[in-house]
């Protein structure tokens, strides 16, 4: 059990997505969801920046970036975290 009360006490991603008592399949989840985006971006992105201009696809690929770890570091959904962590 996690003491609140103590000084010493770490608030992160455990506490935040209540993830102490879940199964390790959905922290392996959490974890390989960041790869699958990653391999569906790294398919999808080359041709878009050929198509459309690698200018415009970093500026948009960085805004993403941006806007999904703003959302993952203000959520405390489990479900929403998983699809920001594949973004």
């Amino acid at each position: 059990m996690i003491d609140q009360s103590s000084e010493f006490t770490l608030y992160n991603w455990i506490q935040q997505y209540q993830l102490g008592c879940t199964p390790k399949s959905t922290i392996g989840l959490f974890g390989s969801l960041y790869f699958a985006g990653l391999l569906l971006g790294s398919l999808i992105v080359p041709r878009a920046s050929d198509l459309y201009g690698r200018k415009i696809m970093a500026i948009s690929g960085n805004v993403l970036h941006i806007a999904t770890a703003i959302l993952m570091l203000q959520t405390t959904s489990m479900k929403l975290a998983f699809a920001m962590q594949f973004f």
